[in-house]
C-alpha cells in the first residue's frame, strides 16, 4: 500500500464490559479521492477486565 498527502487519525472507544467475557471488535477505514476509493478492515477479539 502505497500513500501520499498522508493523515493520522486515532480515536478510543470505551464502553462498560463484563470481566472475562469476549467481545467482538470490527472496524473499517477509508481514503477517497479523485481517483476512487479504498478501504481496510479488521477484526479483534477482546476480553473485559
Amino acid at each position: 500500500m502505497s500513500s501520499t498527502n498522508i493523515h493520522a487519525y486515532a480515536h478510543t472507544f470505551e464502553f462498560d464490559a463484563t470481566k472475562n467475557v469476549e467481545y467482538m471488535v470490527s472496524v473499517t477505514i477509508f481514503a477517497e479521492n479523485d481517483d476512487g476509493r479504498d478501504t481496510r478492515s479488521k477484526t479483534e477479539y477482546v476480553t473485559g477486565r
